[in-house]
């Protein structure tokens, strides 16, 4: 079960690391099981549309690794060390890449909303301590709510009726 986990792990990191590219939590899902999806689907293709050297780069080629601790309770099957320890390096180096590059991308969108927020609000760079999140500065439903509240508290315009005094 911890095989199987690790084996999900690559396909978290890489739903994780397009949920922050994107702002769509649905984008995101769909997104990391089309990856799965089409890296299956090219795993299980001849061998004369895709080459081994291609198939080696896809994550689900190195996913089913777990399936090998079987062999060790079967004393007629042959458990083959050398390919799990790969698929394992494989899957930590799969998920690593997709992890980091998913803090990148959320680490670069956090401090540019940081900005746009010093330039909007100039007095709460002093309210907030460096190296925080502000509440909602993600990506998603938390980083809309908080573009609306800026966008309506910034259009506020002062009401007149006709005939009143100014």
């Amino acid at each position: 079960s911890l095989g199987a986990g690790l084996s999900l792990f690559v396909v978290a990191s890489i739903a994780m690391m397009l949920s922050t590219v994107t702002d769509s939590p649905a984008a995101a899902h769909v997104g990391s099981l089309g990856v799965y999806l089409i890296s299956s689907v090219l795993q299980r293709l001849p061998g004369e549309l895709v080459p081994e050297e291609l198939r080696e780069l896809l994550p689900t080629t190195h996913m089913g690794f777990w399936q090998q601790l079987y062999r060790l309770t079967h004393p007629a099957a042959v458990f083959d060390t050398t390919r799990f320890v790969t698929d394992i390096a494989w899957c930590i180096g799969f998920s690593s890449v997709f992890l980091a590059i998913g803090a990148f991308v959320f680490r670069r969108r956090d401090e540019a909303q940081r900005r746009e927020r010093e330039l909007i609000e100039p007095d709460a760079a002093e309210q907030e301590p460096a190296g925080r999140a502000h509440p909602g500065s993600g990506c998603g439903v938390g980083a809309l709510m908080t573009r609306a509240r800026r966008s309506s508290s910034s259009t506020n315009v002062r009401t007149t009726t006709v005939g009143s005094p100014a």
